[in-house]
Formats: structure tokens, C-alpha cells, sequence
């Protein structure tokens, strides 16, 4: 099914663009004093327990395994079902696309991680494993979502892609290059708007309608 797809960008307000570079400035300063009081802290601590070890009073730490998350279904029909699961900074899809994944993330936010792995059953060439936003969409007989890729020479060498994924014939296509904005749904949702998003204020308004 044809899908029109129009973007609408609104820059941010100055006043929000010069709060986000003194609030850049602030971190940076902070930074440095923050990385010594936590070596001061790891000294300190590490200093005590290597003389409580070496006195024999050193409490034996209870180890608790860390499991890593699981694929969580996203979107499913009769015949594929998508699957997105959280990206453990320690496993090797990360490590595979850290600079993708991280240059994202400067642009898009420093506290929240909005990537994931993606998953589909059965895999869809192109599409099974790669690097995407948290953003689902359903849409007609598929779902939109939205696919990074590394982009050379660009801005912060990273774009994206809304895509839709066809349910029924499996197969998958680009609609629109979205750049450095995270898309999410409208508040409140509406089938045919979805909106998008970038640290600095930045907002953006997607219109989708069937050809």
C-alpha cells in the first residue's frame, strides 16, 4: 500500500537553544571535579576493604547474575511478528555499532536509551537484526518503524529512516529519511500523525496518508 508521508519541522526556541549550550558548558566543567570525587570514593572504599581483607573481617559479597533482557514482541499478524529487545552496552550488537548507537544517542538523549535490536519472524532480509528507535506503529497491513544507519559525512555521522514493514508479503521499504529526530506517537495518538524529537528542542510533525 502507497504511503505519502510530509514533514513539518519546528526549531526550538532560542532561549531553550542557549539553556541546552550553557547546560553543555556546565557538564563539561562538572565533569572533571565529578570523575575525581568518584576516584576519591573508590580509593577510600578500596583502601578500607583491602584492610578489612587483610584483617580477615572482609564481608563475602553475594553475587547476583545479571540477565540480559529478552525480545519483547512489538507488533504481530498471522503470518510475521517483530520483535525489539534493549541494548546490553556489554554484548556484541553493541559493540558491532557503537559508533551508530552512540552518535544517536548524543543527538537524541544522554539520560534515556531509545535503541534497540531488532528481531522479525520469519527474518526479513535487510531487516532481521538491525539497529532501531523504540518507535511501533501500526499501519494499514504492517507497522512503521524507524531504522538507523550510519551516515558518513553527515551530522553526528548517523540518520534514520521511517520504514514500513508489510505483514503480508514480508517484505519492507524506506518512506522517508527522518534524520536526527526520535520519533513517538502523538499525544494523544492519532492514526495518521506522529511526532518526533531531538535533545535541543527541536520538534517535528510526521502527516502520513494512503495513496
Amino acid at each position: 500500500m502507497p504511503i505519502h508521508v510530509t514533514l513539518q519541522e519546528q526549531p526550538a526556541e532560542p532561549e531553550n537553544q542557549l539553556k541546552l549550550g550553557v547546560w553543555k558548558a556546565g557538564v563539561m566543567l562538572l565533569l572533571p571535579m565529578w570523575l575525581l570525587y568518584l576516584l576519591g570514593l573508590v580509593l577510600v572504599f578500596g583502601f578500607q576493604h583491602l584492610w578489612d581483607k587483610l584483617r580477615g573481617t572482609a564481608p563475602k559479597p553475594v553475587l547476583q547474575p545479571e540477565l540480559p533482557s529478552e525480545p519483547a514482541v512489538v507488533w504481530q499478524n498471522e503470518q510475521l511478528t517483530v520483535l525489539m529487545q534493549e541494548i546490553d552496552l556489554d554484548d556484541g550488537f553493541y559493540q558491532q555499532h557503537e559508533t551508530l548507537l552512540d552518535g544517536w544517542l548524543y543527538e537524541i538523549s544522554y539520560e534515556e536509551n531509545f535503541t534497540r535490536q531488532l528481531f522479525t519472524q520469519p527474518p526479513i532480509a535487510g531487516l532481521h537484526e538491525v539497529a532501531v528507535s523504540e518507535f511501533v506503529h501500526p499501519w494499514a497491513d504492517g507497522v512503521l518503524l524507524q531504522l538507523l544507519e550510519a551516515a558518513p559525512g553527515a551530522e553526528a555521522g548517523v540518520t534514520s529512516w521511517l520504514i514500513y514493514v508489510d505483514g503480508h508479503t514480508l517484505t519492507w521499504q524506506k518512506l522517508r529519511e527522518i534524520g536526527l529526530y526520535a520519533l513517538r506517537e502523538a499525544q494523544p495518538p492519532l492514526p495518521d500523525q506522529v511526532k518526533g524529537f531531538r535533545i535541543n528542542g527541536d520538534e517535528l510533525t510526521v502527516q502520513l496518508t494512503g495513496a
